[in-house]
């Protein structure tokens, strides 16, 4: 299992997410991650496709997915899907009646995010959140 394996789950868990009915937004590492994303998000599944807009580009009120990267807006949703190397910030995830669920993905192959991933770990500790860890999405 590679890296597109990697990606197609993290499609698969996103839409999981939008079935039930919460809103997500993915922050992207960069520009580049968020078109591939963008792509995937459009072809992942053979027999459909995941609604969903990039931040920056023509949106509908109706798509319960967003995808931005550094430098864009970080939209406010339900679920909050990041690959970036920075923690969400805590004004995002400590305003009043928030209930935010975040998902830190970190791809196996990467000793950098790996590295990226303790220090988020660390500034969530920091922030007064007691972050969790799954070794796999098929758990949630």
């Amino acid at each position: 299992r590679g890296k597109g394996a990697f990606m197609k789950r993290f499609c698969h868990f996103a839409q999981k997410h939008v079935e039930s009915g919460a809103t997500v937004a993915v922050f992207a590492a960069g520009p580049d991650q968020a078109r591939a994303m963008d792509d995937l998000l459009w072809t992942f599944d053979e027999g459909g496709f995941l609604p969903h807009s990039v931040l920056g580009a023509a949106t509908s009120p109706l798509e319960r997915v967003v995808v931005s990267s550094p430098g864009t807006e970080r939209p406010a949703a339900d679920v909050i899907m990041n690959f970036s190397d920075e923690a969400v910030a805590a004004a995002v995830l400590q305003a009043p009646g928030t209930d935010i669920i975040v998902y830190e993905f970190v791809p196996p192959d990467s000793p950098a995010a790996r590295q990226a991933s303790r220090r988020k770990w660390e500034r969530y500790k920091e922030m007064g959140i007691a972050p969790s860890h799954r070794t796999t999405l098929e758990e949630v």
